[in-house]
């Protein structure tokens, strides 16, 4: 039917115009939608639907805090409204406002028992807040009412991988993708367990479902071709951020290898990474949002690099340290550290971007860091950015903390610090890409390690603070407790000061399609029994 034609004929009927602004909606015209909600709401202020299609619409354009008002509102006028529920449930979700989203999608399903969708986001709401086991019930419940459930199988599979239970997860994405074959989320999800795995053959092609998925794409509005593997001697090409920042400092590496093909190198990055990243691995120009862009051929997002490039598990580039902190900078923190006692100079970050959709698994509190405060001859320096830092300014008790937080302006700071540092211990967020681009000793803590990858899963520990490398942090911490450490392995260096050594023992930290090589102040048989697993030449992190 043409709503639009129905709505011409007959302007008051409710029901024509909340048909139309649905399928506006669904046909991407948000605006249009928008506007035509709002005319509904005009005839019919009380009306509950009127309200919810309103939401719809503007969640779609990311009005998300007007979204769940006009849900509020829906289910204040209609207290039986199901879907309502569903929607704000969701909603909630979206804003990490997980707890009172799981209480709103338990009244959904108590309305609707017997509605798909209502588990399927009652179950993502719970494993938000790793309520695991009453997840899998919902997903499952999801799956039994519609076997053909794409989106629950792929939630099944998530909560899965989750548990370490990879090969469970893998079957539930493709179940997912017999169901649907373009089934983008199942594909990504897949791929990630692929290149955990090692596999770039096929986990980098099925890596680039990503960029299909709505959420997980920074969208730039470049205009111009993207670059496609053609040939780039003597041409131009401007590569962009895509997702964190940690992503954009792993990936720009690959810069030094498109300037080997005989490419002009561009980058578009964070604003927080343009002085960091200006001048470094080839790069003529590093430009933030909303800046002029230079002239280029080609465009391409950071993470597609190792697909164009053919990259396998021996061509990953490994030289390490590709990226050098300003001198000045160095020099700075080099009079600055000088100006306390001897010790052993210890960075730390416990907590990523409270925004980013797995941070449950990867943020602690530096309360949980306590027991370093009996590390023997250690000072601790603040590297933690963000909401989190305002906790070095109490610290545990009897912890020597730094709060050099104030002083670190952008990334540039940051890795100048790193740089005079002996050790840097930090949770998996941009700190430990940036520790590894530097090639400074770093202590990486991740909620668990896939298997086959050196770390014994049976080590995963839930219910306690995030494990290194799968062991108790206590392992960790008892080496710096007990440990005589060993003199400095490497010398300080700057961007302009870059003396040739030989490089002591490294542990290669590899992360699917990319690798850091992470130095550490230990030779890998101490560390491998400091964590309690066998020695392994590389060990594969989550």
């Amino acid at each position: 039917m043409n709503f639009r034609r129905a709505v011409e004929l007959r302007p008051d009927v409710l029901d024509s115009r909340l048909h139309l602004a649905e399928s506006l909606k669904d046909a991407g015209r948000l605006d249009e939608a928008i506007a035509e909600s709002c005319r509904a709401l005009a005839l019919s202020p009380d009306s509950a639907p009127a309200h919810n299609g309103l939401g719809l619409a503007l969640e779609e354009s990311e009005r998300l805090d007007e979204s769940i008002t006009e849900f509020r509102q829906a289910v204040a006028l209609d207290p039986q409204y199901g879907a309502a529920y569903t929607n704000l449930g969701c909603a909630l979700e979206r804003k990490r406002e997980s707890a009172e989203a799981i209480e709103v999608l338990r009244k959904a399903v108590e309305l609707e028992p017997h509605s798909p969708a209502a588990h399927l986001n009652l179950g993502n709401s719970l494993l938000s807040l790793g309520q695991l086991d009453e997840g899998r019930q919902e997903y499952e419940m999801a799956i039994t009412l519609r076997p053909q459930f794409p989106e629950a199988l792929t939630s099944l599979g998530k909560l899965h991988s989750e548990l370490g239970e990879f090969d469970e997860a893998i079957a539930s994405y493709q179940r997912a993708l017999a169901i649907q074959p373009d089934f983008d989320k199942a594909t990504f999800n897949w791929s990630i367990l692929l290149l955990l795995r090692g596999d770039l053959e096929r986990g980098l092609p099925m890596c680039e479902a990503r960029r299909r998925i709505k959420g997980l794409r920074a969208s730039l509005g470049l205009s111009g071709k993207p670059w496609n593997g053609e040939n780039l001697e003597g041409r131009r090409i401007l590569l962009h951020w895509e997702q964190g920042m940690g992503d954009t400092i792993h990936f720009i590496r690959y810069a030094r290898v498109l300037k080997n093909l005989g490419a002009s190198v561009s980058l578009l990055c964070q604003p927080q990474l343009k002085r960091l990243l200006s001048g470094q691995c080839g790069l003529e120009n590093a430009l933030s949002d909303n800046e002029p862009l230079p002239p280029y051929d080609f465009y391409c997002p950071l993470p597609s690099l190792p697909l164009l490039l053919g990259t396998t598990l021996q061509t990953i580039p490994a030289d390490v340290p590709y990226l050098v902190p300003e001198a000045a900078l160095v020099e700075h923190w080099i009079a600055s550290l000088a100006l306390a006692p001897p010790a052993r100079k210890v960075g730390l970050a416990w907590s990523g971007n409270p925004q980013h959709q797995n941070d449950r698994n990867r943020s602690i509190s530096l309360a949980a860091l306590a027991p370093l405060a009996n590390a023997a001859n250690a000072r601790f320096y603040s590297l933690q950015k963000g909401p989190a830092a305002d906790q070095a300014n109490s610290p545990p008790a009897g912890l020597e903390l730094i709060h050099s937080t104030p002083q670190l302006v952008d990334w540039a700071d940051t890795a100048a610090l790193i740089a005079c540092l002996d050790l840097v211990i930090t949770v998996d967020t941009a700190v430990a890409h940036l520790a590894g681009a530097l090639g400074k000793p770093v202590w990486c803590c991740s909620h668990f390690c896939p298997t086959g990858g050196g770390c014994s899963s049976a080590r995963t520990h839930r219910g306690i603070p995030r494990c290194i490398c799968s062991a108790k942090r206590s392992a960790s911490i008892g080496t710096l407790q007990s440990r005589t450490w060993p003199a400095a392995s490497r010398s300080t260096r700057a961007r302009r000061n870059m003396p040739t050594e030989s490089e002591p023992e490294s542990a290669v930290i590899s992360n699917g399609c990319h690798a850091e090589v992470l130095r550490s102040i230990l030779p890998l048989p101490e560390i491998a029994r400091c964590f309690g697993v066998p020695q392994h030449d590389s060990w594969v992190l989550r």
